[in-house]
């Protein structure tokens, strides 16, 4: 788990990833996040994906546009989600095709899956 998201984070433009459970809880991270409140972060995306007004359609992934950077979340449906922090600038090929191979990574290997779980 900590390899795929050290995979990301070596993409030009990342800062970090996460991962944590469907409850909130982070699983693993890499990067430039000690300063980053990472508990707090995942439990406000936690709360997003729960809304009832999705009516259950929750898609696989969304992107926060900021001044000062990008968020990129990745659903896990019924185990978590993955999330990537950016540079404003960081979107790009290389970027999202490093993103795809390791979401179908993660989402392939039991292992990872029931670490998330039991985080």
């Amino acid at each position: 788990m900590n390899q795929t998201l050290d995979e990301i984070r070596k993409t030009k433009g990342v800062k970090g990833a996460f991962i944590a459970n469907k409850n909130g809880n982070v699983a693993a991270s890499s990067g430039e996040l000690k300063n980053i409140p990472l508990k707090s972060m995942a439990i406000d995306i936690k709360n997003l994906l729960n809304d009832k007004s999705l009516n259950n359609k929750q898609p696989e992934r969304f992107q926060f546009t900021y001044e000062n950077g990008i968020i990129i979340i990745h659903v896990l449906k019924e185990i978590g989600f993955i999330v990537v922090l950016c540079e404003p600038n960081a979107l790009n090929a290389l970027l999202r095709l490093t993103m795809n191979v390791a979401f179908n990574k993660i989402k392939k290997d039991k292992n990872i899956l029931k670490s998330i779980t039991n985080a």
